[in-house]
């Protein structure tokens, strides 16, 4: 079994309008490969070429939210191990 680096970025309002009673979450649909047609966070496999974890993560989120107020560095929250025999 293969083991490969992921990463999951789930983007947070963390100041929602009064009217709300929970936060929101940016969502995108994935489109292709395991999962699609799902909603779900944004990222991708780490490449051996990418500079760190984080530059992978925003490699693999869409430029247009960068400007919203994302706070970089990412937060390292947490991590998790899949294990499986793949697709």
């Amino acid at each position: 079994m293969s083991r490969v680096l992921l990463t999951l970025v789930f983007v947070v309002d963390r100041s929602p309008p009064p009217e709300l009673a929970a936060r929101r979450v940016l969502l995108g649909l994935k489109k292709r490969g395991f999962g699609a047609d799902k909603w779900n966070g944004f990222g991708g496999k780490v490449e051996l070429n990418d500079a760190s974890i984080e530059a992978a993560a925003a490699r693999g989120t869409p430029r247009w939210w960068h400007p919203l107020g994302v706070c970089w560095p990412l937060p390292d929250v947490g991590r998790f191990c899949l294990l499986g025999d793949g697709p």
